[in-house]
């Protein structure tokens, strides 16, 4: 990114939004500050990554899993289940706006800020061990992933923010493809279960980089 001509890496696994306005994540040796105050008037660039933990989705996620291949959770005709996901996704949309209101009045007005999305890690069928769920059920996941997404772009739009949908652009790379970009629930890669390998790290970068 040519006007980017240093960075401060903030960003922590298992982050909260709390974590990055206000609250110290409790780290391996101890608090970790704010990720917010690595952000200053001079700051020209913010990519954000939030609200999988504010949704709860490994919960979400849990609740569609199946302990053999060919079992059918039917989480998708769960009303309670969908009804609590819902809830979690709205909770989710209150707490990255909180976020993203904050960056916006502590970077410089003019501050380029990009907020990631999620998703990539279920695509519209299962495939024991690696997505343990059946085909309907993981269908159903992608497309509340696709939901979460939309929020998240909606909530860009709201702080003249880009947005890169991580969903949609890795269409067709989830675990259960021939060259999946992140993990599934059994990883294949020295990565975390449900997060980007190396090759959908570098394409996550190179999406960022389109936008910033």
């Amino acid at each position: 990114i040519a006007h980017v001509r240093s960075f401060v890496d903030r960003s922590c696994a298992g982050a909260w939004a709390a974590n990055v306005t206000h609250l110290p994540e409790n780290g391996p040796f101890g608090p970790i500050p704010p990720q917010i105050r690595g952000v200053s008037k001079t700051t020209n660039l913010v990519t954000i990554s939030i609200g999988g933990n504010d949704l709860n989705w490994g919960a979400i996620a849990e609740r569609c899993q199946v302990p053999l291949p060919g079992n059918d959770a039917r989480c998708r005709f769960n009303v309670g289940h969908i009804a609590a996901a819902h809830r979690m996704l709205a909770y989710m949309e209150g707490q990255v706006n909180g976020v993203m209101r904050a960056v916006r009045e502590k970077a410089a007005p003019n501050a380029r800020i990009v907020l990631v999305g999620h998703g990539g890690q279920v695509g519209r069928r299962g495939c024991w061990p690696f997505v343990p769920a059946s085909d309907g059920d993981a269908a159903w996941m992608k497309d509340f992933l696709a939901q979460f997404n939309a929020t998240q772009a909606r909530i860009a739009a709201r702080y003249g923010a880009a947005f890169v949908d991580v969903g949609a652009r890795s269409a067709g790379h989830d675990p259960c493809s021939a060259q999946p970009w992140f993990e599934g629930a059994v990883p294949r890669e020295i990565a975390v279960f449900g997060h980007p390998n190396q090759i959908g790290a570098a394409m996550i970068a190179e999406w960022i980089r389109e936008v910033a």
